[in-house]
């Protein structure tokens, strides 16, 4: 298990899985600028990461009808610009 893992309480227990709620990202992810790109973001998702993530972060909604297109990039790689030093 990571360090990060372990510091984030061991939310993801060693388990394989494809679905970690974005609570478990946003702590792991507490010491870096954190990204979620999905196409379901619910108000719930944005309130775990404002109370648990104290970096820059970003939850960026895909439309699953058309899945990560030039803007979606475009939206990413600006934002990764904007929080990222130098």
């Amino acid at each position: 298990m990571s360090a990060a893992v372990q510091e984030a309480g061991g939310c993801v227990g060693g388990v394989s899985t494809l679905i970690v709620d974005t609570g478990c990202h946003a702590a792991i992810a507490s010491v870096v600028p954190f990204i979620r790109v999905d196409d379901e973001i619910s108000a719930m998702d944005r309130l775990w990461v404002d109370a648990g993530h104290p970096g820059p972060s970003l939850l960026h909604r895909v439309d699953p009808t058309k899945g990560l297109v030039e803007a979606d990039f475009s939206a990413l790689t600006d934002w990764i610009r904007a929080v990222t030093p130098g």
